[in-house]
């Protein structure tokens, strides 16, 4: 992928009013990314079928601008953008519906592990909670795991310092540009994450400050990115009960750490287990028996009724005469435009249809 095509991915991350069902249903009218930006409003109006306003409301020339920017600042600090149809993108993260079209990477974790787990919890922990994490992580260790949480002080902190303890790869999901790390005493401890085999990663430019409207929005990705979320400690209300509420939404299995009914940094772990959003685990090898992690890996679990458009099920039809098949493969074999399987790729995905695998390639 050359620059200029880097940079164009980048753009659509800054179009004014665009998610990513409305980019990829965008790119499954046009060839290629990017005439998103080469193409009059007129053109552009005539092969996809929307409004010069709404078009002209998207405001490429300034996203450009902005991606041009973006990708020097990401050179220089070593960051990768990574678009929501590339191969590096996490592809758990890419069956939520509001996952970001770009998001910012630093450090050489690969996002696609066999196995993601993302604990967190309160940032006024007990030593109950650090006695947790401790036998926790070191339990759950194994091949192909990563330990994902925010690195905000508290657990999140306790979690990646014991992740790096046990020589699990762990990834810290910011509410800010890479640019900065926050807290800023976390700095050192976010070097030693990325030393170790781990990343960073952010939804926001490089250079974009800590806001507090980022943190719930960052918590969608701490439970988008797992298999599995794990609550150690928490207050009723919290950025923790909302990741745990977001993951529930993701189809994603919750677990928690019951306590105290004095503790009021276990009344939130207590209330998820009472109301059913979240499995009462007491140790290690409970987590690991419900995931089915102890022994082979958890089986897949596809809709029984998917309902698939014309071009969707020339998709599926595909690949059901193969083991799996690269994206270039099922350009050939279906004639669409890259473009349009991608985008086509990105539905199926969402809608539990078709399985994401390292290469670029895809299977039923």
């Amino acid at each position: 992928m050359d620059l200029e095509e880097k940079t164009q991915k980048a753009a659509l991350g800054f179009l004014f009013g665009m998610g990513a069902i409305r980019i990829s249903a965008l790119l499954s009218k046009l060839d290629d990314v990017s005439e998103v930006f080469t193409l009059s409003l007129k053109a552009l109006k005539s092969k996809t079928g929307i409004a010069e306003k709404q078009l002209a409301s998207m405001e490429r020339e300034k996203a450009l601008r902005l991606a041009i920017h973006e990708m020097q600042a990401c050179e220089k600090l070593g960051i990768e953008p990574l678009f929501f149809l590339d191969e590096k993108y996490p592809r758990r993260l890419l069956q939520c519906a509001d996952a970001p079209v770009v998001i910012y990477v630093q450090g050489p974790l690969d996002l696609n592990e066999r196995r993601v787990v993302s604990i967190v919890g309160t940032r006024k922990n007990t030593d109950y909670a650090n006695e947790i994490i401790q036998s926790f992580t070191e339990e759950i260790k194994q091949p192909g795991l990563i330990i994902v949480s925010g690195l905000a002080l508290g657990v999140d902190t306790l979690v990646h310092k014991s992740a790096l303890k046990n020589n699990i790869p762990t990834l810290g999901v910011l509410g800010n540009g890479l640019n900065k790390i926050y807290p800023f005493r976390n700095t050192s401890l976010a070097r030693e994450m990325i030393d170790q085999g781990g990343a960073l990663l952010s939804e926001y430019p490089v250079d974009s400050l800590p806001n507090r409207e980022h943190f719930p929005m960052r918590n969608r990705i701490v439970a988008g990115m797992a298999d599995a979320v794990v609550v150690v400690e928490s207050q009723e209300k919290g950025g923790s009960i909302i990741t745990a509420e977001l993951a529930n939404d993701y189809n994603r299995d919750v677990f928690a750490f019951p306590g105290s009914v004095r503790q009021m940094y276990s009344s939130g772990c207590n209330m998820l287990i009472r109301r059913q959003k979240a499995h009462l685990i007491t140790n290690a090898s409970e987590f690991l028996t419900l995931m089915n992690w102890a022994d082979a890996p958890k089986p897949l679990q596809k809709s029984l009724a998917i309902e698939y458009s014309p071009e969707e099920k020339e998709i599926v039809d595909c690949l059901s005469k193969y083991e799996c098949l690269h994206l270039d493969q099922m350009v050939q074999k279906i004639g669409f435009s890259p473009s349009k399987i991608q985008a086509l790729t990105f539905s199926l995905l969402l809608k539990n249809g078709i399985v994401s695998l390292p290469g670029n390639r895809y299977s039923i």
